[in-house]
């Protein structure tokens, strides 16, 4: 009787304990898809005020001339507060 007992609170356990990681990944999740909206908007303002046809990740480029680096200016509208 004990050890069906045990069971059942290990399985009921076990259950809490998938649905709470659910949970928080479906968090993380929305932080990360409200952040990359947040960049997505800051990087399309930019292009419309510098002027930019295309923005690239620097990642996929084997070379480029550091002044058309906009990453700081994204970073400095990420660290602004939002409006």
């Amino acid at each position: 009787m004990k050890e069906a007992l045990l069971r059942q609170k290990e399985a009921d356990l076990e259950a809490y304990v998938g649905a709470a990681e659910e949970e928080v990944k479906r968090i993380q999740e929305g932080k990360t898809m409200t952040l990359m909206a947040r960049i997505y908007r800051s990087l399309e303002d930019i292009a419309v005020k510098e002027g930019y046809s295309i923005i690239v990740d620097k990642d996929t480029i084997l070379y480029g001339d550091g002044a058309s680096d906009v990453t700081q200016n994204v970073i400095w509208r990420l660290s602004s507060p939002l409006p």
